[in-house]
């Protein structure tokens, strides 16, 4: 939103009319007083009407403590990183299956099972440690009220709720332990769903199921994050995570009952079945990984803005300082009259 109407800054008095609302003053560099106006952007509009959005006291983001910003910057950026892994080598594993099931000499179960080891873990453990990082062990951002008279504590994830949102941070536990079970029953059972790999696979969807379930507050903490940064593409996407872990959760639980599909003679109709369910659910993965490539970047680049801020303001200030001792020096000079 734009101040439309004639408002000076609070420290230089410079006519902040025609500015954003949310920003510094162009002559000093001081922050413009959030009591003045609140941005009206399509994230801020949501957050008046939503359950499961944090009303959040209004500070820009920018102007939280350097500590909490690099927190959320290395969180952030821990799960992308984390999430793209991830997806890259399930997508990997997938076509290594895909090329068993129609024939491909080459191919072996073992295949497989590396694929999910040195690929899917290492980026499932990632995302638990950015996800641990984020909510544990606490899921708060502290910062002083823009008055300035207090210390705010708020929740990032689910207001009132701050054990579950630790919770769910320690249960992406389970999507590690989940790739590990699967790379076993490649191992132990192969391509040909030996009765020895079943608990393997069962417990691997289950610990699956209940790490994307589990998810939920997580992904509400980074929604919250992303309305706070302004970043409506990633506020949406995020949004579509929520409401899609069950849709998520559906194809990880019914993708192994492709099973019966995959004997001799039906693994390619077991192979396009489990794989459409797949690009159905991989909308999910896709708002995952692209909301979490935006929301880190803009993570990251807060703390390099408020050092360019406060250096920017400093410079401001050393500016005014020599000016008014210029001006002292001058009215000294001519007996207290400036010219």
């Amino acid at each position: 939103m734009v101040i439309e109407d004639d408002r000076p800054c609070r420290h230089c008095e410079y006519n902040l009319r025609g500015l954003k609302a949310v920003g510094n003053c162009p002559e000093c560099g001081t922050p413009i007083d959030p009591d003045l106006h609140a941005s009206t952007s399509i994230s801020d509009q949501a957050k008046t009407g939503k359950r499961w959005v944090s009303r959040f006291v209004f500070v820009p983001y920018t102007r939280l403590p350097m500590p909490e910003l690099k927190r959320l910057a290395i969180a952030t950026s821990a799960m992308y990183i984390g999430a793209l892994v991830l997806m890259l080598a399930l997508a990997a594993a997938f076509w290594t299956l895909f090329g068993a099931r129609v024939g491909l000499a080459d191919v072996e179960a073992s295949h497989f099972g590396h694929v999910f080891i040195f690929g899917a873990l290492p980026g499932a453990v990632l995302w638990w440690i950015g996800c641990m990082m984020l909510m544990v062990p606490r899921s708060t951002i502290r910062y002083p009220h823009p008055t300035g008279r207090d210390l705010v504590e708020q929740e990032l994830a689910i207001e009132n709720y701050g054990v579950l949102n630790k919770v769910s941070a320690f249960s992406q536990i389970l999507l590690p332990i989940s790739i590990g079970l699967a790379a076993a029953s490649a191992f132990v059972g192969g391509f040909a769903n030996a009765p020895e790999s079943v608990p393997y696979i069962t417990l691997a969807g289950a610990c699956a199921v209940f790490a994307t379930v589990g998810a939920v507050p997580v992904f509400v903490a980074l929604r919250n994050i992303a309305q706070w940064v302004n970043d409506d593409n990633a506020y949406y996407k995020f949004s579509t995570c929520i409401f899609g872990l069950t849709l998520t959760a559906i194809w990880i639980g019914v993708t192994p009952s492709f099973n019966e599909f995959m004997g001799t003679g039906r693994g390619l109709i077991g192979m396009l079945l489990s794989g459409l369910v797949f690009v159905v659910a991989g909308v999910v993965p896709f708002a995952w990984v692209s909301g979490l490539h935006a929301l880190s970047a803009d993570c990251r680049w807060a703390p390099r803005n408020q050092n360019d801020a406060d250096e920017q303001e400093q410079r401001f200030v050393e500016r005014a300082r020599l000016r008014q001792e210029r001006a002292d020096a001058i009215r000294e000079a001519r007996g207290g009259d400036l010219p």
